[in-house]
């Protein structure tokens, strides 16, 4: 998977509110989600600096600290995975354990309930990181 599409599977479950604070318009939602949840193509990288002003933001700051492409895999997720928890609230990335799979519900140890709208291959004692109560990648 290329490093902007995880960027964009990590970021997505903040697009509705991006929608709702006017950075994207309907159209540019609507593709982030077809994107997202169906695509395998790389994103477009101006869509994601319009929608995720912030986070492409700290992404380059991330990029220029440790000498790696803003874009490249291993940066994406190290920012993801261990610069992104900068502030309260629900927008923190987890590492959870899955304990009950039901359909696209999953139920964690630690008995949180998160969706896997990315359809990943999860399995019951794995670790997953989880964004917003969606699960982004399986570990």
């Amino acid at each position: 998977m290329s490093g902007s599409l995880m960027f964009l599977r990590y970021a997505y479950p903040c697009a509705e509110s991006q929608l709702a604070k006017k950075l994207i318009d309907p159209k540019e939602y609507a593709l982030l989600k077809r994107w997202a949840i169906q695509s395998k193509v790389p994103p477009m990288i101006e869509i994601l600096e319009k929608a995720f002003p912030e986070a492409v933001f700290r992404l380059s700051e991330l990029a220029k600290e440790t000498n790696r492409h803003i874009w490249s895999l291993e940066n994406v997720l190290d920012f993801w995975r261990n610069h992104h928890n900068y502030k309260d609230g629900n927008c923190n990335v987890r590492l959870c354990r899955v304990k009950k799979i039901e359909g696209l519900v999953v139920t964690m140890t630690d008995n949180s309930i998160t969706s896997n709208i990315y359809n990943v291959n999860v399995i019951v004692g794995r670790s997953v990181f989880v964004h917003k109560n969606i699960i982004i990648e399986v570990i």
